[in-house]
């Protein structure tokens, strides 16, 4: 029973700690969209079309009268840092993650239904995480060189409605339906010193409260202010798991113990706002300004369903999550726009809780540049984007000191076409 007892509980924080690693600890600014990754994010002041339905349903009212819009955003993520815990290597080896690709996307559509309302709707990637290491060497005290993966979704479906107060003021709603899906093989030491391995597959959650609340305040052609509001989400994901054990100089054959089982665990994905500033500096350049806060420190434990092995609750401990957006873009070629962003977040992973498989407990940031460019009725877009986050000499909550790190480089293309 205590065997079993650890084992949910790695496994359980393992997977947490990774599924809100990219949506929380490694949120970036914008998981899609061309022209908004190259402004760092700060959309909800000037977003307008498809695209508002995600940033800011009060932009639904601007643009043209139908759109759509489509995005693809892969993006090429690798984390770095020791897993073997001190006590089996004293000087563990810096694990290098192997490169994996995670394709985000967002496809978007608008509806004006008359000068003061139009609705929207569309489906795209909100977080997620993928870790994946190979030959993990656990020697000498185990003859095993296993691997260790992770790859979680969370998509949304999303509905709203912008509607035209006056000439300078646009209000917006939104309604989220959020999954979650997640596979995941994990293998550390525990307390008495067993190898153990923890798959957790098959889990699911679907969620259908979410709501999004949006403002612009557009005074002037040349300055604007907007403010948008993310509800907080509660999951229950549920799915399956089964455990190996095997203690000290145990080989692949050497497997001595294990189980499986059903489970059910709860969290929640925090509420989120954000206030964004644009100003025209002059016709070809204009400036963007942004500021968003994600309420990570409610996580402070998730619980799992009374009387599974006897493990009720286990602690997190993350902390608000603080965005600071800056960019620029520049007009002055006809029938082209080029971008530049910077945003820099505050880590959400405590110090003492680092782990090789998601975001390090350090500040993350990111660089962007891309360029649009009309084609008739259509525009098309590009950027590049760079991330990364490290916090040197931790020590991890699994017992392992070293340096942990972590870089994504994501390439977003998107076109908008008019109907």
């Amino acid at each position: 029973m205590l065997l079993r007892k650890l084992c949910l509980a790695l496994g359980f924080l393992f997977f947490y700690q990774s599924l809100l690693a990219q949506s929380g600890g490694f949120e970036k600014a914008t998981p899609w969209s061309a022209k908004w990754s190259a402004l760092a994010g700060s959309a909800s002041a000037s977003v307008e079309g498809a695209e508002a339905v995600f940033f800011n349903p009060a932009g639904l009212v601007h643009g043209s009268g139908q759109e759509v819009s489509i995005n693809l955003s892969p993006s090429f993520s690798t984390f770095n840092g020791p897993i073997v815990p001190n006590t089996i290597n004293p000087n563990p080896p810096q694990e290098k993650g192997t490169q994996v690709v995670s394709p985000d996307f967002g496809i978007m559509g608008k509806y004006k239904l008359n000068n003061k309302i139009s609705i929207g709707g569309g489906v795209y990637t909100v977080g997620g995480a993928r870790a994946e290491y190979k030959n993990i060497d656990f020697s000498p005290s185990y003859g095993m060189t296993p691997d260790q993966t992770i790859d979680i979704k969370i998509l949304e479906l999303s509905l709203g409605v912008g509607y035209q107060v006056n000439d300078v003021l646009s209000v917006g709603l939104g309604w989220r339906s959020t999954f979650v899906t997640a596979d995941v093989n994990l293998w550390s030491v525990d307390g008495s010193n067993n190898l153990v391995a923890l798959h957790l597959k098959e889990l699911s959650s679907e969620d259908y409260e979410g709501f999004k609340l949006g403002v612009q305040y557009l005074p002037k052609k040349d300055w604007g202010v907007g403010l948008s509001f993310r509800s907080k989400v509660d999951f229950k994901v549920k799915g399956n798991f089964a455990s190996e054990v095997c203690t000290l100089g145990c080989v692949p054959l050497g497997v001595v113990a294990g189980s499986s089982g059903a489970l059910l665990a709860e969290n929640s994905f925090p509420e989120k706002w954000s206030i964004d500033y644009f100003k025209k500096i002059n016709p070809h350049w204009q400036t963007f300004l942004g500021l968003s806060s994600a309420k990570y420190s409610d996580n402070k434990s998730f619980k799992l369903t009374p009387g599974v092995s006897g493990v009720s609750s286990i602690p997190q401990s993350w902390k608000d999550k603080i965005t600071y957006k800056c960019a620029v873009e520049y007009s002055g070629i006809e029938e082209w726009i080029f971008r530049g962003g910077y945003a820099s977040a505050s880590p959400v992973t405590a110090s003492h809780l680092a782990s090789a498989s998601f975001a390090p407990p350090g500040r993350s940031y990111y660089f962007a540049f891309g360029a649009g460019k009309s084609f008739n009725q259509y525009t098309l877009e590009a950027t590049i984007e760079y991330g990364f986050a490290s916090e040197q000499n931790k020590t991890a909550y699994y017992g392992s000191t070293g340096d942990f790190d972590t870089n994504t480089f994501a390439i977003h293309t998107s076109v908008k076409v008019p109907l």
